[in-house]
């Protein structure tokens, strides 16, 4: 069987719409924190998230390399991270 997240991956595809994989990020985020589901189902579904990331980060390995761009993406998400946990 399929799972879920990569049925939505094919959707957001094949209609060239990247917000609905952001959606569905934002779904499975809440299912994950949602106090009405088990343990079980939330392993499950972080499960599913952790696969997702891998794919993403295998896929990202096999692209070419940007150099001193690709440092400066970097540099300024763990900016903005830093940003966030300050607050």
């Amino acid at each position: 069987m399929r799972p879920k997240w990569m049925k939505n991956i094919d959707v957001a595809h094949n209609t060239n719409n990247t917000e609905l994989v952001k959606e569905w990020l934002a779904e499975v985020i809440r299912e994950i924190n949602s106090d009405f589901n088990d343990g079980f189902t939330t392993m499950g579904l972080k499960r599913e998230l952790f696969d997702f990331k891998n794919l993403i980060e295998d896929a990202y390995e096999e692209l070419p390399s940007f150099g001193d761009e690709e440092l400066e993406w970097e540099k300024e998400r763990l900016y903005n991270k830093l940003k966030r946990t300050k607050k």
